[in-house]
């Protein structure tokens, strides 16, 4: 349940392989898939006037993947629950291989919008989360 499959397209790369930028494109549409999968919408936070706001992200590219249209295997974890925070982990690979191409974290705080106060992790990703006890990693 914590893996997203998608297709690599030609604005995610470049001749070497994925694209340094548009890694953290990949990485949303994986965690934004699992998370659906799971019954959580960022809509829901949206609409109640809150925001999800990275506070870090990191890459690291270990092998070029060139082929578009090639299938990726997305997996998201958490490696990281606090009352306000929550970190992202996630792997890149071709399905059925075990040696990722790209990984990388996400790391999100929650704010109110209006006040720019923040606020703890909605309930229902601390929900979705443990819908699927696999992808906790906590370090």
């Amino acid at each position: 349940m914590n893996v997203a499959v998608v297709r690599l397209r030609m604005h995610h790369t470049d001749l070497a392989g994925i694209f340094h930028g548009r890694v953290f494109d990949l990485f949303e549409e994986g965690r934004t898939e699992v998370f659906r999968r799971l019954g959580f919408e960022y809509r829901t936070v949206i609409d109640r006037g809150q925001a999800m706001v990275a506070i870090h992200v990191d890459a690291a590219f270990v092998r070029p993947i060139r082929v578009l249209d090639e299938e990726l295997a997305i997996s998201v974890f958490i490696t990281h629950l606090s009352r306000a925070r929550i970190t992202v982990a996630y792997d890149i690979r071709r399905p059925g291989e075990l040696k990722p191409a790209a990984t990388g974290h996400t790391a999100f705080a929650f704010i109110d919008v209006a006040r720019s106060r923040p606020v703890p992790v909605p309930a229902e990703i601390v929900a979705a989360i443990a819908r699927c006890p696999d992808m906790l990693r906590l370090t």
